[in-house]
C-alpha cells in the first residue's frame, strides 16, 4: 500500500485501524507492506511496526523516471499479489509500475475531492494524463465517496462495478470514554473556563479545511460576547494561522498541534465545527457524531452524502457564510441537541454505517481478491 508518509492524519489512522482489523480477524498470514512516497516515515512509524507492517521509505515524485524504475524494481523483487495507492489520480505512477511488474491486482483509492478547479495549466494537464493512466492500468478504482469518483472521472458514464466501487471508512467502537472528572481536567488543561463551551475542530492545515472561516466565526462570537472557546487540533495549524490570530486579537481560541488523543478531545467538547470546502468521506465529522457530539458542518455534497436523507440539511451551512455559521453555533450552545430524538437516531445510524466489521472487510476483500 502506498501513501505519502506516516504522520498523524486521517489516512494514516485508517491504515492503522485496517491493520488492527486484519490482525484480529484472521488475516495474520497476510504480509502488509506500506511504502511512503515522501521518502520518509513519520510519527506513527512505531505504531505501524507494532502491527506487523513492513515499511519502505521510497521517494516517488510525480514525473521522475528514476523513481519509477526504483519502484518497479521493488515490486518485482517482492512479487506482490496486490498494490493499492491511496493517492487517487496521483497513483498513476504506481499503477504503471505495477502493471509493468505484472502485479495481478492494482487498486487506486480516491479519498478526497476538490482542487480540480483553479489549477495551473501544467498541473491540470498532468492530472488529465494521470487519470487516463489510472483508467488504463488499475484493475479496481475505489473511493470512500461517490462524489469523489464523479469528480475524478466526469466523462465516465459507468461508475459502478466491476471496476468502480465505493468503500466507506470504518470507525472502531470506543470503550475508553472519558469520565466526568477526566473531562473536567482535560478542559481545564486546554484553558476552557468552567462557564465556557468548547467548540472543537480537527484537521491539518490545508486549504479545504477552511480555517480562515473558523477564525472569522471565532471573531464574531467573541464580538457578541459568547462564552465559548475554539480548540483547533491538527498539524501545521499554529504555524499557518498565528499571524491571523494575532491580527484578529482572538482571545477565545486555542491552537494545538498534532494530537494522539483526538478521541478524548471529542469527549471534552460541546460542539464539533467542520466547515470544510471539500472532503472525501469526512472521517473526523463521523467520529464526532458517533460519540454523540453535536456538530455544525459545511453544506457540501460529500458531507450530505454521509448523512441519511431524513436528516436533510440540519446543522449544515454554506462553507463561506460567517454569519450563518456563527448563528448555528450560538443556537446549538443555547439549546444542545444531544437529547434530541432525531440526533440520537443519527448517532445510531452513523455507528451502524461505519461498523468496522463491515467496512474494513469490504476493503480487505477488494485487496485480496475475495468474493
Amino acid at each position: 500500500m502506498l501513501c505519502h508518509s506516516l504522520e498523524i492524519g486521517g489516512l494514516e489512522t485508517y491504515l492503522l485501524r485496517l491493520l488492527d482489523y486484519v490482525r484480529v480477524s484472521g488475516g495474520r498470514d497476510a504480509q502488509i507492506h506500506i511504502l511512503c512516497k515522501s521518502g520518509r516515515l513519520g510519527a506513527l512509524r512505531d505504531d505501524f511496526l507494532a502491527l506487523g507492517a513492513v515499511l519502505w521509505p521510497l521517494r516517488q515524485r510525480h514525473v521522475n523516471p528514476f523513481d519509477w524504475l526504483a519502484l518497479r524494481r521493488l515490486l518485482l523483487a517482492q512479487n506482490y499479489d496486490a498494490v493499492c495507492d491511496f493517492g487517487g489520480t496521483f497513483g498513476a505512477v504506481a499503477m504503471l509500475a505495477a502493471r509493468s511488474a505484472a502485479v495481478p491486482r492494482r487498486l487506486v483509492f480516491f479519498r478526497s475531492m476538490g482542487a480540480s478547479s483553479g489549477l495551473g495549466m501544467m498541473r491540470a494537464i498532468y492530472r488529465r494524463v494521470a487519470g487516463a493512466v489510472v483508467l488504463r492500468c488499475a484493475t479496481t478504482i475505489l473511493s470512500n465517496s461517490e462524489g469523489a469518483l464523479r469528480e475524478a472521472f466526469p466523462a465516465q458514464r459507468q461508475l459502478g462495478p466491476p471496476r468502480f466501487r465505493v468503500v466507506r471508512n470504518g470507525l472502531p467502537v470506543r470503550a475508553d470514554r472519558l469520565t466526568v472528572q477526566e473531562r473536567t481536567v482535560l478542559r481545564a488543561q486546554l484553558g476552557v473556563a468552567t462557564d465556557e463551551a468548547l467548540i472543537l475542530h480537527v484537521g491539518r492545515f490545508r486549504w479545504e479545511k477552511n480555517h480562515s472561516l473558523i477564525l472569522a466565526v471565532a471573531a464574531e462570537l467573541q464580538r457578541c460576547g459568547v462564552r465559548a472557546r475554539f480548540v483547533l487540533a491538527g498539524g501545521g495549524v499554529s504555524e499557518a494561522l498565528q499571524a491571523q490570530i494575532t491580527a484578529l486579537r482572538l482571545r477565545n481560541l486555542v491552537v494545538l498541534g498534532e494530537r494522539r488523543d483526538v478521541a478524548h478531545l471529542l469527549d471534552a467538547a460541546d460542539v464539533f465545527f467542520f466547515p470544510s470546502l471539500s472532503e472525501g468521506q469526512p472521517n473526523a465529522l463521523l467520529e464526532a457524531i458517533a460519540v454523540g457530539l453535536p456538530f455544525v458542518a459545511a453544506n457540501i455534497a460529500s458531507i450530505r452524502e454521509c448523512l441519511p436523507s431524513w436528516w436533510a440539511d440540519r446543522a449544515l451551512v454554506a462553507p463561506r457564510d460567517v454569519q450563518a455559521a456563527a448563528s448555528l453555533l450560538i443556537a446549538e450552545l443555547r439549546k444542545p441537541s444531544r437529547d434530541d430524538p432525531a440526533f440520537r437516531k443519527l448517532v445510531d445510524w452513523t455507528r451502524s454505517e461505519t461498523d468496522p466489521t463491515i467496512t474494513f472487510a469490504a476493503f480487505w476483500r477488494e485487496l485480496v481478491g475475495g468474493a
